[in-house]
């Protein structure tokens, strides 16, 4: 008798606790308590969309990796390259080429079109066949001939000299910015380039490339309720003005500005031009916290 009575205040006190569990949990849902307001770090997310890059290889900052005095290098221009190698600027889509003015040191790479692989390939072996051909020292004749080929991905990478196989790491390694060149824009560049105030906003990121030929930009927004609907149009229109430039002037900044990525966090609004927004959106997605 007396095992029952207990067993029932046992089941009484854990019902009576199960309600003020209940009950809790209702309050909590309620008033929004215990739920952490998930925000974006603007400064920590700018340093890292900053830091992203692309798979390709940054033929515009190849010269950092040569590790010579500027007056002692010759980095040939395009029409110097077809004098030298026969290759035409219809075939390739990048390339970078680069002799020592006082040694054999040479650095050449280059990115050609798919079309025109082969082609530039055979070229470049006829430009170093005529070079062991015409060269009279035998060391510098030696390098030539033991000179370092690879592919690296879309890339021939051709380099002769010494230390060869750091230089190839180090090129492997200069890559493309995912948002080259990037210039924080300030409150006033708000109104300047979007239309917006500052009082419309709660928090903003807007970064766009410095050079003129490159439209690779971020804006990310926090808008204030009342403000949703306008801040919506004013990035629209200002991106709907930009394909209409870019369309008569340049195809692939004309396709990156229609290809921009548009995505939404509760209240943040992010738009993304670059050659791998996925990449860019998971950078953000990961520090939405």
């Amino acid at each position: 008798m007396l095992y029952k009575i207990y067993k029932k205040e046992q089941t009484t006190n854990g019902d009576d606790m199960k309600k003020i569990l209940l009950m809790v949990s209702i309050l909590l849902l309620i008033t929004g308590c215990g739920e952490k307001e998930k925000k974006l770090n603007m400064e920590k997310l700018g340093k890292k969309l900053e830091e992203l890059t692309t798979d390709k290889l940054d033929y515009i900052n190849l010269n950092d990796v040569i590790e010579e005095p500027l007056d002692k290098i010759k980095i040939y221009s395009q029409e110097e390259i077809v004098e030298q190698l026969g290759i035409e600027a219809s075939m390739y889509q990048n390339i970078f080429f680069c002799e020592s003015l006082e040694g054999v040191n040479t650095y050449l790479v280059v990115e050609p079109k798919e079309s025109e692989k082969e082609k530039v390939e055979a070229l470049i072996v006829q430009y170093w066949n005529q070079k062991i051909a015409e060269t009279q020292n035998e060391e510098e004749k030696e390098s030539y001939q033991n000179r370092v080929e690879q592919s690296y991905g879309e890339n021939l990478i051709y380099l002769v000299g010494k230390d060869c196989k750091k230089k190839l790491d180090k090129i492997k390694t200069t890559k493309q910015k995912l948002f080259p060149n990037l210039l924080v824009l300030e409150k006033t560049d708000l109104e300047k380039q979007l239309g917006l105030s500052i009082d419309e906003v709660e928090s903003y990121r807007f970064a766009m490339s410095d050079k003129l030929d490159q439209v690779e930009q971020y804006i990310i927004i926090k808008y204030n309720k009342e403000s949703e609907a306008d801040i919506r149009k004013k990035v629209h229109d200002y991106f709907e003005g930009l394909e209409q430039e870019w369309k008569v002037k340049d195809d692939s900044n004309y396709q990156l500005l229609k290809n921009r990525m548009e995505k939404e966090l509760d209240q943040y609004l992010i738009y993304l031009v670059s050659k791998d927004n996925k990449k860019a959106y998971q950078i953000i997605e990961n520090l939405y916290e």
